[in-house]
């Protein structure tokens, strides 16, 4: 069996205007953000540190597991700043829900404590443990690898951890 890549969705930020047209963006209000260089600065300047706060960066499109393929999502980020004690940052597929922890999905959660995988299937959590940090200032590449019977967490082309 032989195959290629095919780009389900590809999105990358553009000067200072949200494309709404593909991206939605919510609980802005608690939190201030800005676009520039390609980035997205989501608590731009870390002033909302109440509890509470949140910022979600999203898209409406939903991406299908195939028996025989794998689903690679893949994304850029740069911290510029470690997070704070009770920060948490999640980068990853799942349905937002606004301001608490997905009930369904695959993604980073990244802490004060470091980097950790996590699935959560119908409000089961599974997680890797602590398996890397962030430091600030640094662009990372960061991969999840989804089949139907693993999800891989990769970093800058490295194995971090896998959860059957």
């Amino acid at each position: 069996r032989t195959g290629i890549d095919t780009m389900l969705f590809d999105h990358k930020p553009a000067d200072t205007d949200l494309d709404t047209s593909r991206i939605k963006i919510s609980g802005i209000a608690t939190m201030t953000t800005t676009l520039a260089s390609g980035f997205i600065t989501l608590n731009a300047g870390a002033a909302a540190t109440a509890s509470g706060n949140y910022v979600s960066y999203s898209t409406n499109r939903v991406f299908r597991i195939r028996g025989a393929s794998q689903l690679y999502i893949e994304f850029e980020a740069n911290f510029s700043t470690p997070p704070i004690a009770n920060q948490v940052i999640e980068l990853g597929v799942y349905q937002p829900v606004a301001g608490t922890q997905p009930t369904d999905g695959v993604w980073f959660q990244i802490d004060s404590s470091g980097v950790k995988g996590v699935i959560n299937y119908n409000g089961t959590i599974t997680q890797t443990g602590v398996v890397g940090s962030i430091s600030a200032g640094v662009n990372y590449h960061f991969t999840l690898t989804i089949s139907d019977h693993e999800v891989e967490f990769w970093r800058d082309n490295i194995l971090l951890s896998e959860i059957p």
